[in-house]
């Protein structure tokens, strides 16, 4: 399920300060293949809960191209600071859990 924007994961206590908004690469309305500009979207990551608790967080953008800093317009998702950003969201809500 889609992790809601205001859900701990992406709020201030958290990251200290709430991720509202990430840079991603997403593929184009028409269907003709990747946007070739990265756009400020609000964050959209997905989760399974168990017992109100994410025990499993994952992005249908790519995270891992955008980390290993692949500057490819192949790779859609976030940029690096995004990718980050939501990587670090992801660890710091596992650990403070």
């Amino acid at each position: 399920e889609r992790i809601p924007l205001d859900d701990d994961l992406f709020g201030k206590e958290l990251n200290g300060t709430a991720l509202a908004s990430v840079r991603c690469r997403r593929e184009r309305a028409d269907g003709s293949g990747p946007d070739t500009e990265y756009r400020n979207v609000p964050p959209f990551l997905e989760g399974i809960r168990v017992q109100n608790r994410w025990v499993v967080v994952y992005s249908k953008y790519d995270l891992g191209c955008a980390l290993e800093k692949h500057q490819s317009t192949d790779c859609l998702g976030h940029d690096y600071a995004s990718a980050l950003k939501l990587g670090t969201a992801a660890v710091l809500y596992a650990m403070m859990r």
